[in-house]
């Protein structure tokens, strides 16, 4: 089929030529479809790019629809942009009113992308839809549409609805268009219109044209031939001439640069030019009689070889790389062709010997260097490709290849199988970006995820450049893919890892504020709802003397189903944290029978229960557990790592917190026993006191009374003499009185406690004042201040001469 036709796909319109612009008449939104359906997919089959334009009756969501239901591999064509389909306002009336440049353009523009993608051109429909105001500028562009698509890869259907357009209207586009294709009979049948006819004139001009140039032609060819028997004499001198220039041939065989030789059919040298003897070390004279094999430039089997593809051959130039090392030591690397010649009516061998050996170094270098090229690809996951835009076809390194496919060597020669091994979630991105480039020249850097065969995703990064002709076409495109995805996961990982230290440095922080156990029991269980999005979480706390772990608080915990948590043993968590580990997974609880507090886990809807222990130097503590209500969860790996992360300083604090409880109910107990003990001393030191008062006391007042009496018994001579002794006896007992007064007020005030802190205060100063020799000024209300106990038993230490 001639190439500039193009399969219409349409029962009665046969074959369309590129350049073709016809109109379609219709009344139904069925009348489109029968149409559009069969001449889209004549299209897509062949290679074209489609664009249907769509309006009223027939919008573009419904073509979108009747086509993905008729064609099977719609999806396929519009990953590959080989279809699209856009509202009429969108091409035709785009910013709200018609631009007949602008259209035309567009269509130009389709071509060109159409073409750069590797399609073999453009087909469209459009269904029309203008009001009365647009026609006239409409009908001018239809004009010049005809006239812009005649020499371009473009054939064009303009569909109009009889219901919408008036007879005037009718004209105008019967004037504007090849032909008309109007329903008969359940057929699609053209009409000829103006164009149309006129090429139909311009057809049989040309038949009689054509009559003319075959007369023309018969007149030149009887010119031709006595030409031809004029270029035959010459031919015959040319040949004599021929023979003349047999020393010119000499004289340039011996000044060839590459080494010539003739040869008998056995193998003897019987000419040789210099640039052979230069390239064996031998004169000419050394070499003219002798054969190859005698040279050292071939072995005895390398000759029979040769003599072998020249007879199976049939005599005609064969071309061999040969490598040898001369006896004279010369090593080299030669292409030697052969061709059977005739000298002097004798059958001889012409042989050519050109030296590669730079060459063949220069190739091996080049091979290396490659070698290396492709270790260096494949220690940095490093692949390179091309892509020929004209021809479609890719060109990959080894590395590239597994860059997409791993290990699988099928794949890579049609650009659809990169478009396949795209994660699905990049897919669109790349297309998008890949025709960014070639339409734009940019951007060049892109990064994307792939999926192996094997089900494995791979992060790639890629930088490709585009190469234009010298009309600005995009012909080729070339560039480099990068493997980073082990980049990409480290990143993650160290993102992940300092998520976790703020997580942790954050927590650690707040619960370094808390010392009240149960501030720092709702700290963490706030904690870990917040950080792993959970519906509640609890701490049960070991109590050791009843073996239990015990419900110790949580977060989410409504009043009323708290008392329904149920303790348990630890033998019972031990015996699952020796089967499960640490941390302790159930992924739907209500799935399993006999669980811990089950009606608590029923009535919240709890699905989901994640557990850590919570140890301090290997002893337990308690257990931090996180609860999902409605729902099935699931905990990665790095999400378990925190939780016993947090666990762990749920730990420390809770140890932490316990230990001060302890220490502050101890410091009550010895704060106790202290009040105590100062109220024993007191009643001791009372008691004392009344001791001292009412025996002591008596005892000295009844002696010093005594000694007055006895004075007054002795008589006046006696009473002289001891009157010494008595004054110092009775001072003596003054003293003695006084000693123990003090020593009754040191051990108790009873006007502090009869008369207030005022009494008391001003009887230590008079007696601060009688021991120390002081002038004290006391300025006191009047009014007694009345103490507690507690607080007359911890001033009363406080007195004068007391440590």
């Amino acid at each position: 089929m001639d190439a500039n036709l193009r399969p219409s796909g349409i029962e009665g319109l046969g074959d369309i030529s590129w350049g073709t612009h016809f109109s379609l008449f219709y009344e139904t939104k069925e009348d489109l479809l029968d149409f559009f359906l069969p001449y889209f997919k004549a299209g897509l089959e062949h290679q074209e790019f489609c664009l249907c334009v769509a309006s009223e009756p027939l919008i573009a969501k419904e073509a979108e629809q009747a086509m993905r239901k008729a064609f099977p591999d719609f999806e396929r064509y519009l990953t590959r942009g080989q279809i699209e389909i856009t509202p009429h306002t969108d091409w035709y009336l785009k910013d709200g009113h018609f631009n007949e440049q602008r259209v035309l353009q567009g269509w130009i523009d389709k071509l060109d992308q159409a073409l750069t993608k590797g399609f073999s051109g453009v087909r469209f429909a459009a269904n029309i839809l203008l009001e009365k105001s647009e026609w006239e500028s409409f009908a001018r562009y239809e004009g010049k549409l005809e006239e812009t698509l005649r020499n371009l890869h473009i054939e064009g259907l303009c569909a109009y609805n009889l219901n919408h357009y008036s007879g005037a209207n009718v004209l105008d586009i019967m004037r504007h268009h090849q032909f008309m294709l109007v329903r008969r009979n359940d057929k699609w049948e053209p009409l000829e219109g103006t164009q149309l006819k006129k090429a139909h004139e311009e057809v049989l001009k040309s038949n009689a044209e054509l009559e003319q140039r075959v007369a023309e032609r018969t007149a030149s060819l009887t010119t031709s031939n006595e030409q031809l028997r004029t270029e035959i004499i010459e031919r015959n001198r040319v040949e004599e001439a021929l023979r003349e220039s047999e020393e010119k041939f000499s004289a340039a065989f011996r000044a060839s640069p590459i080494g010539l030789v003739i040869a008998t059919l056995d193998g003897k040298y019987v000419e040789v030019n210099q640039a052979l003897c230069d390239l064996l070390g031998y004169s000419r004279d050394e070499l003219l009689g002798r054969a190859a094999v005698e040279i050292g430039i071939f072995t005895a089997e390398t000759r029979e070889a040769w003599v072998k593809a020249l007879e199976r051959d049939g005599n005609a130039i064969i071309h061999r790389e040969l490598s040898f090392q001369l006896p004279n030591g010369i090593s080299r690397t030669t292409l030697s062709s052969v061709e059977m010649i005739t000298l002097h009516g004798v059958p001889h061998r012409l042989s050519t010997i050109l030296d590669i050996t730079e060459r063949k170094e220069a190739e091996e270098a080049i091979r290396k260097s490659e070698q290396v090229l492709r270790e260096a690809e494949s220690l940095g996951n490093t692949g390179s490709w091309e892509q020929n835009l004209v021809t479609g076809e890719i060109f990959n390194t080894e590395e590239n290849l597994r860059l997409f496919f791993g290990d699988d060597p099928s794949k890579g020669t049609d650009f659809e199988n990169y478009a396949e091994v795209v994660h699905p979630d990049d897919r669109e991105y790349v297309l998008q970006r890949r025709a960014q480039l070639l339409t734009n020249g940019g951007p060049r850097d892109i990064e994307y995820r792939v999926v192996w065969p094997d089900g494995s995703v791979h992060v790639i990064f890629g930088r490709a450049t585009v190469v234009y002709d010298e009309l600005g076409r995009a012909i080729r495109v070339y560039g480099t893919n990068v493997d980073i995805t082990k980049r990409k996961r480290a990143e993650e990982e160290t993102k992940r890892q300092a998520a976790r230290a703020e997580t942790l440095a954050r927590i650690a922080a707040r619960l370094n504020r808390q010392l009240d156990l149960e501030a720092v029991i709702h700290a963490v269980c706030q904690e870990a709802v917040d950080t792993f999005k959970v519906s509640q979480a609890i701490i049960s706390l070991y109590d050791k003397k009843r073996d239990l772990l015990d419900y110790a608080g949580g977060v989410n915990i409504p009043p009323k189903y708290a008392a329904k948590i149920e303790s348990f043993s630890r033998a019972q968590f031990e015996e699952s944290a020796r089967t499960m580990g640490p941390i302790l997974v159930v992924p739907d609880v209500q799935a399993r029978p006999n669980v811990p507090s089950a009606e608590f886990t029923f009535e919240l809807n709890v699905r989901t229960v994640v557990s850590a222990d919570m140890r301090r130097d290997q002893e337990l503590i308690g257990v931090l557990v996180l609860g999902v209500n409605g729902q099935v969860r699931e905990f990665d790996p790095d999400e378990l790592s925190l939780l016993k992360a947090i666990s762990d300083q749920a730990a420390i604090a809770v140890a932490n917190a316990l230990l001060l409880r302890e220490a502050n109910e101890q410091h009550e107990q010895l704060r106790a026993l202290s009040t105590r003990l100062v109220q024993v001393q007191e009643s001791e030191r009372r008691a004392l006191t009344t001791e001292l008062h009412d025996r002591v006391g008596q005892n000295l007042t009844g002696l010093s009374i005594i000694l007055q009496n006895i004075k007054a018994l002795l008589s006046d001579e006696t009473a002289k003499n001891l009157t010494a002794e008595f004054g110092e006896a009775q001072t003596l007992v003054q003293d003695t009185t006084r000693h123990i007064r003090d020593i009754m007020a040191e051990l108790y005030l009873p006007e502090l406690e009869d008369h207030g802190l005022a009494a008391a205060l001003e009887i230590y100063a008079e007696r601060a004042v009688s021991h120390m020799n002081l002038d004290l000024i006391v300025d006191l209300l009047k009014t007694p201040l009345s103490l507690s106990s507690n607080v007359r038993v911890a001033l009363f230490p406080c007195r004068p001469g007391s440590d």
